[in-house]
């Protein structure tokens, strides 16, 4: 993230704070729980969101069979995180949080003890481990842990982006339906026959929580019935395992499935 004049950042350090302070006492929805779930028998790949509240910490810690950190990709960085982008040190953005609220920047505590950095007043400030729109990474470099043998990419939330993250999405689908993925959109709003028509297979017109509920009561469901669990998801192809992009529904989100071949 490019270093803001010192008033811009105090300004985005409080608003990240303020919406850290709302993340830590959000309830997870039944979508994350539907994600826990995918992943925990898993079916669910990789999950990209655009939410960089770091909602799925609060669900994926129970998780044994797949390691958090891997499993969700966060396109636009953490803000449970603040970084120096000179000695590259990160730091849990909670132990300042106090000091975001009251409109105060925080010097890099590496580079002020360092050579040449004996004062606060010239150390670097210490920045969110957030990514602007206009510095988010090539999509070859965010979707290149796309796992070889999913099968579904589910897309949730997508008409509520920014035209730069449409975009990424887009070049997501693409890639998905290049290696002979289905990509399934999730959502009450139409698309864009411009653009989409092209790269997404499925539309489901349900909304998503309601879709998510739905499933997950029937994942688990059957799964004391069935050998896999996922005879639910009739929507897909029983036996997928998924990749899901989440935009700001319950999180800006993508996902990718795994379907088992038996």
């Amino acid at each position: 993230m490019r270093a803001p004049s010192s008033e811009r950042n105090r300004r985005a350090q409080r608003l990240l704070a303020l919406n850290r302070q709302a993340a830590t006492e959000a309830v997870p929805t039944v979508f994350y729980w539907l994600l826990a779930y995918l992943f925990q028998h898993d079916r669910l790949d990789k999950s990209y969101t655009t939410n960089p509240d770091c909602l799925e910490n609060k669900v994926l810690p129970m998780i044994c069979v797949n390691n958090a950190e891997t499993a969700v990709i966060r396109v636009l960085g953490s803000n449970e995180d603040v970084m120096c982008d000179v000695c590259d040190l990160v730091l849990p953005a909670a132990q300042y949080q106090a000091d975001f609220l009251e409109n105060h920047t925080v010097p890099c505590p590496r580079c002020s003890e360092s050579q040449g950095r004996r004062s606060e007043r010239t150390a670097p400030i210490l920045q969110p481990a957030v990514t602007m729109l206009d510095e988010i990474p090539d999509s070859q470099n965010i979707f290149q842990s796309m796992a070889d043998d999913s099968d579904v990419l589910l897309l949730v939330g997508i008409p509520c982006m920014e035209p730069q993250l449409e975009t990424l999405v887009k070049d997501m689908a693409r890639m998905a339906r290049q290696s002979d993925r289905r990509v399934v959109y999730i959502g009450l709003e139409l698309l864009p026959k411009s653009g989409w028509s092209q790269i997404v297979d499925v539309h489901l017109r349900v909304d998503p929580l309601h879709w998510a509920e739905r499933h997950l009561e029937k994942l688990v469901a059957t799964s004391h019935e069935s050998r896999n669990g996922l005879e639910a998801l009739e929507s897909v192809r029983p036996g997928c395992v998924v990749a899901l992009f989440q935009s700001h529904l319950p999180s800006s989100s993508s996902s990718l499935l795994r379907f088992p071949s038996s």
